[in-house]
């Protein structure tokens, strides 16, 4: 198995991580051309938990975004209760 992980930064600053983990050398090239590295299970590891911390992050920015819109508008969660 080959591991293998790339950090980008978006246009609003943002660090992403990308995680690949492939069977054969020859895919793992293509992924080398296209930026990733490669690394040990040990970072692969660590890669895949800060990616998995960024989409919890995000998932709850639009949770949060979410709520700010069921606050407002009539017969929200508020009127659940």
């Amino acid at each position: 198995m080959v591991y293998l992980h790339r950090y980008s930064t978006g246009v609003d600053g943002a660090t992403s991580v990308e995680i690949a983990a492939v069977e054969e050398a020859g895919h793992a090239e293509r992924y080398e051309a296209r930026g990733f590295v490669r690394c040990t299970p040990e970072d692969f590891r660590m890669a895949w938990r800060l990616r998995d911390k960024q989409a919890l992050a995000q998932m709850w920015a639009a949770l949060g975004i979410e709520q700010e819109r069921a606050v407002g508008e009539p017969g929200g969660w508020r009127g659940l209760s």
